[in-house]
């Protein structure tokens, strides 16, 4: 699930408004797995973090997208 436009809406609800967000809600991503029964190594599941994050960003509409890097990337 992607939230779009909901940065102060918190704020609002405890405030007894109605604040409109958007949220986009996208296929199911499975967990990642190793081969056979193995783990996945940490690189893998960096690709996977990268790939669900990716995901995520794609369902928020543009105009509601912040324009800035997240410390982490």
């Amino acid at each position: 699930m992607g939230f779009g436009a909901a940065e102060g809406a918190l704020g609002e609800i405890f405030s007894f408004g109605f604040p409109r967000i958007t949220v986009g809600i996208g296929r199911p991503i499975p967990a990642p797995t190793g081969p056979g029964d193995r783990r996945p190594r940490k690189d893998e599941l960096n690709a996977y973090t990268e790939r669900v994050l990716d995901a995520v960003e794609r369902l928020i509409p543009e105009h509601f997208r912040r324009h800035s890097e997240a410390p982490e990337r």
